[in-house]
C-alpha cells in the first residue's frame, strides 16, 4: 500500500492529480533521485492551494481539496524526517 493511495481513490481529479504527482516525486526520492530541498520543493509546488483555490468557486469542494492538502502535506513531511 503506498503513502497516498487514499487520495488516490479520490472523486476529485485535482486530488488524484496530485497524489500521482507526489506519489512519482516521494518514490523518486526514496530512490535518491531528488534530493531533500528538491523533494520539498516540488511538493510545495504540487501542494500550492492558493494557485489551485483561485479557480473553484465551490467551498465544500474547497474544503475538501484543503483537507486532503493538508494530510498529504503531513505524508511528505513524514517522508523527509525518515
Amino acid at each position: 500500500m503506498g503513502l497516498f493511495d487514499q487520495f488516490l481513490g479520490s472523486s476529485d481529479p485535482l486530488i488524484q492529480q496530485a497524489a500521482s504527482l507526489l506519489n512519482d516525486a516521494t518514490n523518486q526520492y526514496k530512490a535518491g533521485s531528488l534530493t531533500k530541498d528538491e523533494y520539498n520543493e516540488l511538493c510545495g509546488n504540487i501542494l500550492d492551494f492558493n494557485q489551485i483555490s483561485a479557480t473553484i468557486t465551490d467551498m465544500s469542494r474547497k474544503q475538501e481539496i484543503w483537507d486532503a492538502f493538508q494530510a498529504m502535506m503531513n505524508i511528505v513531511e513524514a517522508a523527509t524526517s525518515l
